[in-house]
């Protein structure tokens, strides 16, 4: 570069460089005054100050799609101008081979070429076409072949490229220098981007500053530069400053130059590239899209590679013409008198690539309609070259309205609005119904760190052009956009479908929830408008008045149309919008009519509470808009964007205003006027608009929220919960493994998604103590967790339940579990996407989602997580249903229930099972009430995926109860429960006392304690109860109160208020925990009113007390009632009374006896001391007799009565007795025929207030005296009288007969009338014929036998009844029959049970003789009974007891059923294996079937014949099977026989056995079997059967256990573990610097270990091993290093993963782990970290070739991979194997033995420190007189070794140092560049506070070893006599350091003893003085001293230098006119 910098300024390159030689000395001379001259403009360069200020335009711009690159070119050295071609500094040089034009075809030249050359001027505004070839190369222009380049004949070959003008690599050679990314060039004019340097003079700023990645412009208001010849003003030197070509005339510009002055800098270039997209017809703003250039020297402008405008070569000012809707392109003169080239677009593109046929032509798009310009909505590229290079004019015009190619996007954001990056997305073309195929892919990418993501075509990196793609003959409109991966953490979104619609306004936009009012996917299309003032700065109002923006402030409004059903746009109200899509969307409340409104919408803004004015302002591209990020509603309803036909029905417009208020708060109606926005105005399109739409899709972040609440439901803080990952958990998810380790814990407090909810905690966030969460942020991707409370608050009970979690991309899902574990699922909708809520904020905007229906989804268990199986029921329950409506702000509002009694809370709670939710649109009412605004029909679109969903895990923790209080009830002995008994209700009073008023308070604080009530019987079991008790005291002061309940009373909630109190009660097993009472509060409990029936189980229940003391446990107080009303005597008076009446005769006493029979268990009545009676024990038929007798005197009343006696009844019931009177089957009173009437007394017990009563008595008469039954009225007997009437006669005598049924029913229970007896006559005989002995004997004259009245057949049929007695109607017998015998047989009918095959039947026969004599004309019966015996009768004796003698047994027997209980085996953890062996047993579960087995019904193969109640019944043993682990086997217990119908019940349980690692399973399940004697249709068949077997695993350990139900099922836990012994990483550090120690600092170097795969990664993902994920080394001390070969070593070993458990779930896997250790070095001192690597590392081959190194260490950048292998030992002990591998730097592989890291810190580079003049100088005074150019001023120094110190702090203090002249120390330093001398002179001397000073420096030193480095300075003696020497010494110090963090050595030079001068400071003056003797003799006043020559002739002499460069400027200009007209 060289030169004098200072000169370059306003890039002057060599002002003086021509001044002729005569003058050169006095040049020199005046040099300083024109440097100082200069300056200014360089400063004011260099700090950016701006000249002229006044006159620099603002309103520049500088288009997004555009970018402009200055390039500054020389062909001199740097520092001289560009006036000359062939001479610098006196210099000649030959222009066309030097500087840029170096080796180059294409030259920059003031003169020109000679010849007709590429170089030379064309004479005129003619261009040299066909310079370059028609396609760009690499995206640079090439030199075409065959064109003559030089003077002497040299020819172009066409394969040089121009990037070496244009390509912005390099930003600095030695011939050009490069100026990237150039703003502010370009001012915006009624929709033009325009430049006009005759308008604008343009400077580029910060010139002198290289390396920018930006530069901007100054433009001024007025025009720079004159022409050289000519009148005519504005040229384009944008590397000249203002100050180089205005000068101030009273304020205004003029110009001082003209394009000939040599300050200007000639030579640069121009590469602008627009990217622009062709409109529809070519047309933008109603004007044809335009490119216009104007000015030399050459343009190449092309498009898309293809060189279309050709205006090269050095020539006048050309135009260019390029319009892109006609396709003309045209070249003309200035004036356009003149054409040059007329042609189109295409016939350039023909031209280029060789014909239309060509494929490359093919392949470009052209118009339908023109088909010479480019197909409309296609993408392009236009490169604009620009070269000066004729070093004279410098024109340039330019004006396009290219066309903005649209950026479509999208963004990412979570559940709280937050930018998501790292999404990765694909974009897929579609068709109509959104199907497509992978080769329908057209983009990919991942969204950034703000989150979005631009579609970009995956093949071209361009941006997707959907405006091409669906015009243009393609049609293609539909998309399909696919989240194919979603940051970790996060569920990915659904696949949107998108569709690119075209406005009627001709607008493209893409849309997405847009497919017939279908919104699923929860993306939305985010409407964003600019407004661009056309005109720059002017706009124009309704009047047509114009104003300046300058000088105001213009804003828009939008504006929200009322629309009413017959409104139209004029009649409808319009009110303005204020808010944002982040902070919702309000409508000003008054309509906006006219100013006045505007003004109230302005004061509302200024209040700060509103944002209805959107203000322009210059843009980033310098324009004035207003950008509007976000608009409310549907951009396809605003009027913009509508056609003429839909503009009726516009919902938005808006309305633009300019004021000239200073501030919001000051417009006003005089100030501020409506600018014309109108489409038939004159200026309505003074605005350009352009609309479009950010696609914004929410990825929810896997968060899930765990809420602890207490019994009573109220939120606890401060519990602890802990997520776990599922190989952290056994197979079944019931326990967790041996050390186990959480993912993450959080601690409950408060959250606020997805409403605020107290006591809860969010997982996967990052931690902070205010939101409870430990740790650093989880990322939770899909897949299975556990959440389990770790630590419960003080005072509650810990939840034990794990809970399971499941992640999917439809949200997060929590299994509710059973009823009873205390855990609950609240699901939620959670919150809408963020974008979405603008339908539901605010509803007089828009109300489409302001009101919705959610249906909750259940589900019993996981599956539907999983395949979204959900169902509305689950079992007989439905899910509820319920309205919500958007409830607050925009920003904090969410959904509450429209209904708030529908349910209790914000979301679906569930108790058991898994629940989700759908979501629809709520009924539309369409009455108002519902608010204003839009509503967009959804249809039944399910709007789930557009909420981001919650489910909330609730866990209740019961607390610590202090003390419990228990309802015991029991009844007494031969009591019934009463029907009340388990709801009956019982009182207390419990009083607190304590020493002090504050220890009675709950927790310490409050006075209202909290309790449960749980437990309870029958219909008093309820769901635990939480109460609030309040203690009742007299005074805040009072030690002592009593508990009372608190009640609600309908309004209030008890809970909270409190407002009505009542006496504690509980019913009976109810126990009351009353928590948190505090240690050393006495507590009484007393029993108040008890129920009638009830007494105190003790004297001690009636009053308990006790002092509280928790760390003894529960206080527990048991009070019991025992339930025992008083006995019920019913007196014989109100029982039935027996009534005797005899007919006849008959005088005397006679005995009656009457039996009354029951059942057992119904009370008899008390026999007197004086009755005659008897009760019998019970009879086999479960019955028992009471007979007393009657004696009826016949001298008395005709009808005698008795009565049973007292009848005690101590239970409620119905009692039924059956009376009848006994006819004596011997001994039956004479002449008495006895009655056969039977009653029936029911006697009703109940319990009334607590005791018993006789409700009822009745008597019912069933059968009349002669045996016949009884109906209708007559059977009920008056007043309980059981009237029997016995006729006494002698003739005739009645008789009768009756059987006893004696019934074994084996599950066929006895009925009344299920058999019958039958009674037969046989004959008669004479008595005096003898007795009969055989049946053969008998009689079988049957006719002659007497029968019961209704009997004509000789026999009679009689059912047993209900007390199994069958009785015969009464038999008369006259007087004729006398002395006869009689003969009946009375039999059993057989098969009465039609049903009952296997009843047996008795085939008894019974016959009885009744033998008849007649004494006294008395006629007497006696009667004998007889059984068939194989024909032998056999006589019946009749029984003392009175029983009948005529029995009948049956016997219901069907047979035996056999059956084997089944069970199923299941093994987790490992694989069952053949010698696995499992055993089982079985045994009676109820009292029933212990009953059942000890009688013999039930019987087991086990116990065989000596079964016990207790015994082991069947027994079963699984082996020798083989399954995979969770893989279920049947096995089959032995045999269970049973004899009887009757339901069984048996436990069974697994034997535990002794294998290693095996958890056996200790549950019990039941199985249940029914048996049945029964077929289908209910008839006994005989045979019995099992009718039903039932498994019961509720109590199994694993939830598929507990689903089994054909089997007892039983899960045994294999669980083995083994600790990883861990990763040995070593890391090594060798240092090759001889004589050093290099340490190995903690933390220096960082290593990672990540999974190779998936499941590895997830198995160290946990945060335990976050420091063995990432981990740095430890401290470790080197050695020295003896050489570079031996070198020192320092080794930090580090064990990683150890704390790594591996359990049964591992077993069979091999996770592959890698590690790695970084390219980065950590200083260990400041924490940097540098990534950089060092300039000298090099690509290395072999083994180490991706060694890098960085700060002097060459780092080894192999990778281990490390195999770990999980094999079982079968024992419960694992096998971990490793093997280890290494990638190396070649790729090649191979087996490693450790882990080592080897790093070399490499031999340190000498450093070198520059001029020791410039870092430490020491100075030359010459005083006396003035330094001068004689040899005689010229003066040597040498510069010596001293010495040499390893001790870098050493030779500090000058007066200590001492030399050395021992070699080998000497030979330590280093020499000098300079060698060891160096002579100075006026060269040197520069300016210091302390005078001008010569500078002596010896160059620079280079050292390769630290310490201490000092060198002798001294001055060596001329021979200049005038002068005296300096014979000082002077040191120069050294200080070497090793920087062993950057690697490199840091050097500090010092002159010890000596402080330099410097420009502000003297300090200590010079180092060395020199003294001119002669100058001690001058005279100080008088005579002609040098210096009054040097000032006269400086006087002279600078008069001569103006008149030189007069002459010679004048000369010049004469020489290069004439040039130039050659």
């Amino acid at each position: 570069m060289g030169g004098f910098s200072c000169l370059r300024g306003g890039a002057n390159k060599g002002a003086l460089s021509n001044v002729p030689q005569p003058v050169a000395a006095v040049v020199a001379v005046v040099m300083l005054l024109v440097t100082v001259i200069v300056a200014p403009s360089a400063q004011a360069d260099e700090t950016s100050s701006v000249p002229f200020s006044d006159h620099v335009v603002s309103n520049t711009v500088s288009p997004s799609g555009t970018t402009i690159n200055l390039f500054d070119y020389w062909v001199q050295p740097y520092g001289c101008a560009d006036i000359d071609d062939s001479y610098c500094n006196g210099q000649a040089f030959n222009h066309s081979d030097t500087g840029i034009n170096a080796g180059k075809q294409l030259r920059f030249t003031y003169n020109g070429e000679g010849q007709n050359t590429i170089n030379k001027w064309t004479g005129s505004a003619s261009p040299r076409k066909g310079m370059v070839k028609s396609l760009l190369q690499d995206g640079y222009p090439v030199i075409a072949a065959d064109q003559l380049y030089s003077w002497d004949g040299k020819i172009t070959d066409g394969t040089q490229s121009l990037a070496y003008l244009f390509d912005t690599e390099n930003t600095e050679s030695d011939s050009r220098k490069v100026y990237p990314n150039v703003t502010g060039l370009l001012q915006l004019q009624n929709g033009y981007y325009v430049y006009d340097s005759t308008k604008n003079f343009a400077t580029l700023n910060d010139k002198s500053t290289s390396g920018k990645s930006s530069y901007s412009m100054t433009l001024y208001d007025t025009p720079g530069v004159r022409a050289e010849w000519g009148s005519s003003v504005g040229e384009f030197f944008p590397f000249n400053s203002a100050e180089d070509v205005f000068e101030d005339s009273n304020g205004s510009l003029s110009n001082k130059i003209s394009s000939r002055n040599s300050v200007l800098n000639h030579y640069f270039g121009v590469h602008s590239q627009s990217e622009f997209m062709q409109p529809v017809n070519g047309i933008i703003n109603d004007e044809a899209m335009t490119f216009d250039f104007q000015g030399d020297d050459d343009v190449w402008v092309f498009i898309d590679g293809v060189l279309v405008g050709d205006v090269g070569g050095i020539h006048n000012s050309a135009a260019l013409h390029i319009d892109f809707q006609t396709g003309s392109v045209k070249v003309t003169d200035a004036s356009g008198n003149s054409t040059y080239t007329n042609t189109t677009i295409r016939e350039m593109f023909a031209n280029a690539y060789g014909g239309e046929d060509s494929d490359e032509f093919q392949s470009v798009e052209w118009s339908q309609t023109n088909t010479s310009t480019f197909a409309d909505s296609t993408y392009h590229t236009l490169d604009f070259f620009y070269l000066e290079r004729g070093n004279n004019e410098s024109n340039l015009k330019l004006k396009y309205n290219l066309a903005d190619i649209p950026e479509n996007n999208l963004v990412k954001l979570d559940q709280q609005g937050n930018r998501v990056a790292g999404a990765n997305f694909e974009l897929y073309k579609a068709g109509s119904d959104y199907s497509y195929t992978a080769a329908d892919l057209i983009s990919k990418g991942t969204t950034d760190k703000d989150g979005v993501y631009t579609f970009t075509n995956h093949e071209t990196g361009k941006p997707v052009n959907f405006a091409d793609l669906a015009r243009n003959g393609r049609g293609i409109t539909h998309y399909v956009l696919k989240e194919t991966k979603a940051p970790p953490g996060y569920r990915k979104s659904s696949d949107v479908h998108l569709r690119y619609q075209i406005s009627p306004a001709g607008d493209g936009v893409l849309l997405c929830n847009d497919e017939s009012g279908k919104w699923d996917s929860g993306a939305w299309s985010v409407a964003h408008e600019t407004m661009t003032v056309a005109d720059g700065a002017t706009v124009y109002d309704m009047n047509g008045t114009s104003h300046d923006v300058t000088q105001g402030k213009v804003f828009a409004v939008i504006m929200h149309r009322d629309k009413t059903a017959a409104g139209t746009l004029e009649s409808d109200a319009w009110r303005a919008v204020s808010g944002s899509a982040l902070e919702g969307w309000n409508l000003s409340s008054d309509a906006v009519n006219g100013m006045a409104d505007v003004v109230q919408l302005a004061k509302s803004d200024g209040a700060g509470s509103t944002n209805y004015l959107h203000f322009f302002g210059l843009d980033s591209e310098g324009k004035y808009s207003a950008s509007i990020s976000s608009l409310p509603g549907d951009v396809f309803t605003y009027y913009f964007m509508r056609s003429d036909e839909e503009k009726a029905d516009s919902l938005y417009a808006m309305g633009v205003y300019y004021t000239t208020a200073d501030s919001t708060e000051g417009i006003n109606a005089s100030n501020t006027v409506r600018l014309d926005t109108t489409e038939t105005g004159a200026y309505g399109r003074q605005f350009l608009r352009n609309f479009g739409v950010q696609i914004a899709i929410t990825d929810v972040r896997n968060d899930p929220i765990v809420q602890k609440v207490d019994d009573a439901g109220n939120p606890v803080e401060g519990a602890e919960f802990s997520l776990y990952a599922a190989d952290q958990v056994n197979a079944d998810g019931t326990s967790l493994l041996e050390g186990a380790t959480a993912l993450q814990t959080c601690v409950t407090a408060n959250t606020s998604y997805p409403y605020e909810m107290k006591g809860s905690c969010m997982f996967g966030m990052a931690g902070s103590s205010s939101e409870g969460v430990q740790g650093s942020v989880v990322d939770l991707d899909n897949g299975t967790y556990y959440v389990k409370e770790t630590k419960a608050p003080e005072g509650y009970e810990i939840n034990d339940t794990l809970v399971k979690l499941l992640i999917t991309d439809n949200g997060i899902f929590a299994d509710a579990g059973t009823e009873d574990n205390g855990v609950s699922t609240m699901t939620h909708i959670g919150t809408l996407n963020e974008v979405l809520k603008q339908f539901a904020a605010n509803r007089d905007i828009n109300r489409t989602l302001s009101d919705l229906k959610v249906t909750q989804l259940r589900c019993a268990d996981e599956e539907c997580v999983t395949n979204g199986s959900w169902s509305e029921t689950i079992g007989s329950e439905h899910g509820k249903s319920v309205d919500v409506s958007w409830t607050g702000d925009y920003k904090n509002g969410y959904y509450t229930l429209t209904d708030q009694s529908a349910m209790t809370d914000n979301g679906f709670v569930n108790t058991t099972g898994w629940t989700y939710y759908k979501v629809s649109q709520a009924e539309d009412k369409d009455d108002g009430s519902q608010g204003k605004g839009v509503r967009f029909s959804l249809k039944n679109s399910n709007l789930a995926r557009i909420f981001t969903g919650a489910n909330v895990i609730r866990v209740q923790d019961k607390r610590k109860a202090s003390l419990t209080l228990t309802k015991k009830v029991t009844v007494g002995d031969g009591y019934d429960k009463p029907d009340d008994f388990d709801t009956q209700r019982f009182s207390f009073n419990v009083t607190l006392s304590a020493d002090e008023a504050a220890t009675l308070q709950q927790d310490g604080t409050t006075d209202y304690y909290h309790g449960t009530i749980s437990g309870g019987t029958g219909d008093g079991k309820k769901d635990d109860q939480q109460i609030v008790m309040k203690l009742d005291r007299d005074s805040e002061s009072a030690t002592s109160g009593n508990l009372l309940q608190c009640i609600a009373d309908g309004d209030t909630d008890a809970l909270e208020e409190c407002a009505k109190t009542a006496s504690i009660t509980l019913s009976n097993r109810q126990t009351l925990s009353i928590a948190n009472i505090s240690d050393g509060v006495t507590y009484t409990i007393k029993e108040t009113g008890l129920p009638n029936g009830y007494v105190f189980e003790s004297a001690q229940s009636s009053n308990l007390t006790g002092t509280i003391q928790r760390s003894s446990g529960i206080a527990a107080a048991v009070v019991g009632n025992v339930y025992q009303p008083n006995s019920i005597t019913l007196v014989a008076g109100r029982f039935v009374t027996v009534v005797k009446k005899v007919v006849g005769s008959a005088t005397g006493s006679y005995p009656f006896e009457f039996q009354l029979q029951a059942a057992q268990g119904t009370p008899l009545p008390t026999c007197g001391t004086a009755d005659t009676c008897s009760v019998s024990d019970v009879d086999a038929n479960g019955n028992h007799v009471m007979k007393k007798t009657l004696t009826y005197q016949t001298s008395g009343e005709q009808s005698q009565s008795m009565t049973f006696g007292d009848i005690t009844f101590t239970k409620p019931g119905t009692y039924t007795y059956s009376l009848s009177e006994i006819t004596p089957s011997s001994g039956a009173l004479r002449g008495f025929n006895y009655s056969r009437a039977q009653y029936v007394v029911t006697v009703t017990v109940a319990v009334e207030d607590g005791n018993l009563v006789v409700a009822g008595v009745k008597t019912v008469r069933t059968y009349d005296d002669s045996g016949a039954a009884v109906t209708g009225t007559d059977a009920t007997a008056t007043e309980n009288q059981a009237v029997f009437t016995n006729n006494y006669s002698k003739d005739p005598r009645a008789v009768t007969f009756s059987a006893t049924k004696n019934y074994t029913e084996n599950g066929y229970p006895y009925q009344a009338g299920m058999f019958s007896t039958k009674l037969t006559a046989i004959g008669s005989y004479a008595t005096a014929s003898g007795a009969k002995t055989t049946v053969a004997e008998l009689p079988n004259n049957a006719d002659s036998v007497p029968m019961p009245t209704g009997s004509s057949t000789g026999r009679m049929d009689a059912d047993f009844d209900d007390f199994h007695t069958a009785s015969f109607p009464r038999i008369s017998f006259g007087g004729g029959t006398g002395n006869n015998t009689y003969v009946y047989k009375i039999t059993e009918n057989s098969g009465t049970v039609a049903d009952a095959t296997a009843m047996t039947y008795d085939s008894t026969e019974y016959y009885v003789f009744v033998a008849i004599t007649v004494t006294d004309d008395m006629v007497n019966a006696d009667i004998s009974y007889y059984k068939n015996e194989a024909g032998t009768l056999t006589k019946v004796e009749i029984p003392t007891d009175g029983s009948n003698p005529v029995q009948f047994t049956n016997t219901y027997a069907a047979s035996a059923v056999s059956a084997a209980p089944q069970g199923s085996k299941t093994l987790t953890g490992r694989a069952r294996t053949a010698g696995d062996s499992f055993s089982f047993a079985l045994i009676a579960a109820d009292e029933t079937t212990q009953e059942a087995v000890t009688n013999g019904t039930v019987s087991g193969a086990v116990c065989a014949s000596n079964c016990t109640a207790e015994s082991i019944l069947a027994s079963a043993t699984s082996t020798n099977v083989t399954a995979e682990s969770g893989e279920s086997q049947s096995f089959e217990f032995t045999q269970l026989t049973f004899g009887k119908a009757g339901t069984y019940t048996f436990n069974v349980a697994e034997q535990s056995g002794n294998a290693g690692g095996i958890i056996y399973d200790t549950h019990i399940s039941t199985v249940t079997y029914v048996i049945s004697d029964t077929d289908a249709n209910g008839k006994h068949t005989g045979r019995l059967n099992v009718a039903k077997v039932s498994y019961s695993n509720a109590t199994a350990t694993t939830e598929a256990d507990r689903k089994v139900t054909d089997a007892a099922a039983f899960t045994n836990a294999y669980h083995a573990t083994a600790t990883f012994a861990g990763l040995t990483v070593t890391k090594e550090l060798h240092n090759r610097n001889a004589g050093t120690t290099r340490n190995l600092y903690a933390g220096e170097f960082t290593f990672t270990i990540s999974g190779d795969d998936e499941a590895s990664a997830q198995r160290i993902s946990a945060g335990t091993f976050a420091s063995d994920r990432k981990f740095s080394n430890g401290y470790a001390a080197g050695s020295e290093a003896q050489s570079a070969t031996k070198y020192g070593n320092a080794v930090s070993g580090m064990t990683k993963l150890s704390n790594l458990v591996f359990n049964e779930s591992d077993v069979g896997k091999t996770y592959r782990f890698v590690v790695k250790e970084l390219a980065q070095h950590t200083n260990p001192n400041t924490g940097a970290v540098n990534t950089k690597l060092d300039s000298d590392s090099t690509k290395l081959t072999g083994e180490t070739a991706t060694d890098v190194k960085i700060d002097g260490i060459w780092f080894r950048q192999w990778t281990y991979l490390v195999s770990v292998t999980v094999s079982d030992n079968g024992d419960g002990t694992l096998n971990v194997s490793t093997s280890k591998s290494v990638v190396k730097g070649d790729g090649s592989t191979s087996t490693a033995d450790d882990i080592t890291f080897v790093n070399t810190y490499e031999t340190l580079k000498s450093t070198e420190i520059d001029d020791t003049s410039a870092s430490a100088p020491l100075y030359k005074q010459l005083s006396g007189r003035n330094w001068s150019d004689s040899e005689k001023d010229r003066f040597t120094f040498t510069v010596e070794k001293c010495n040499y110190s390893t001790n870098a702090g050493s030779f500090s203090d000058a007066s200590s140092i001492v030399c050395t002249s021992d070699g080998t120390t000497l030979s330590t330093l280093p020499s000098p560049s300079r060698n060891s001398s160096v002579t100075i002179g006026k060269d040197q001397v520069v300016p210091t506070k302390a005078g001008n000073f010569a500078k002596i420096g010896f160059g620079s030193f280079s050292f390769s070893k630290p310490g201490a480095y000092v060198y002798k300075v001294t001055e060596v003696a001329g021979d200049d006599t005038t002068l005296t020497y300096a014979a000082n010494v002077r040191y120069l110090r050294f200080r070497v350091e090793e920087n062993q963090m950057k690697g490199v050595y840091s050097v500090i030079v010092t002159t010890p003893g000596y402080d330099a001068p410097t420009a502000t400071d003297a300090n200590d003056g010079a180092a060395f003085v020199n003294v001119c003797k002669s100058a001690e003799r001058l005279p100080l006043t008088g005579g002609l001293t040098t210096r009054n020559f040097l000032v006269g002739g400086f006087v002279v002499g600078l008069l001569a230098v103006f008149a030189g460069l007069g002459i010679h400027e004048w000369w010049n200009k004469q020489r290069r006119k004439e040039q130039l007209l050659e």
